[in-house]
């Protein structure tokens, strides 16, 4: 049984929540994604930094299938929500356009330039650019699956949350699957730590941005996936969500992925024999 965050003091609650970016063998990851999506955005066939809205950072970079009426997975960057990009994550793009998908990197403005409710506007407003063009870009629109690790695991479960499509004029149904990796669906323990010197979270704020608090009354199939190898917190925190999925009886994959830490596990999105590229897959319909 993992402890829950409240049994931490904080040094070890900050410890629970630090993502070791900085130690060595995440710099390699890092360095080995940046760099091998440098080729995939020199020579994939793609548009580039297409703007969503008018705020710098609401842009996506699109990677095109080689048939007509394609599903769409759109992938979330990481971060804490103040760091990351789009163009580190095209490295991707082969491995679900050589199945016959689209695959979509999209970008979004970052705190503390904005507040988080603004940067969650702004995601949901990709997805409804991408749900109103998928036509033009040779997608099916009712096949629009979303993915995103850390940060970007916590707007996959944002887009699953209720009450936001209508208004941007989708149906309920607009996103057909999700997959959220390395999430962050609890937002009341850093109300007291670091990151909410980014963040300025009151208990307001918390309160609209904690996915396990805004379950929807319809949910949409769902992986959620960690890496076995990360901390207990973010181990209790996938688990919570998934559990909380699954108590309202929604289709649910869940994933502890073998040999995996906080960056690695996005390298498992696109491997060959990776158990969250075969249930992302199975969950598009590809393969």
């Amino acid at each position: 049984m993992l402890r829950d965050y409240r049994a931490y003091d904080r040094a070890a609650l900050e410890l629970q929540y630090e993502t070791d970016g900085e130690k060595p063998d995440s710099v390699s990851f890092v360095r080995a994604y940046e760099r091998d999506s440098a080729g995939v955005r020199r020579d994939r066939r793609s548009r580039l930094d297409v703007a969503y809205g008018t705020l710098p950072g609401e842009t996506m970079d699109i990677f095109l299938a080689d048939r007509p009426n394609a599903p769409i997975l759109v992938f979330i960057h990481g971060g804490y929500w103040k760091g990351g990009n789009k163009e580190f994550r095209a490295f991707l793009a082969p491995t679900y356009c050589d199945a016959g998908a689209i695959y979509i990197s999209l970008e979004y403005p970052l705190t503390p330039g904005v507040t988080l409710d603004r940067l969650v506007a702004a995601v949901r407003a990709g997805i409804a650019w991408v749900w109103h063009h998928a036509a033009e870009i040779g997608g099916d629109r009712d096949r629009i699956h979303v993915c995103g690790n850390s940060a970007g695991g916590h707007l996959v479960a944002m887009l699953m949350a209720p009450g936001w499509k209508e208004p941007l004029g989708l149906p309920d149904t607009a996103i057909a699957g999700g997959c959220a990796i390395s999430g962050l669906f609890e937002l009341e323990q850093f109300r007291d730590m670091s990151q909410n010197g980014w963040l300025r979270l009151d208990e307001a704020d918390i309160t609209r941005n904690s996915p396990i608090r805004l379950l929807p009354d319809r949910g949409r199939p769902l992986i959620v996936a960690v890496g076995a190898n990360e901390s207990d917190e973010f181990l209790r925190q996938s688990r919570s969500y998934g559990r909380a999925w699954i108590d309202r009886g929604f289709p649910l994959v869940y994933l502890e992925v073998p040999g995996t830490q906080h960056f690695s596990i996005v390298g498992a999105i696109g491997a060959a024999g990776s158990p969250l590229r075969a249930a992302i897959f199975a969950q598009m319909g590809i393969r």
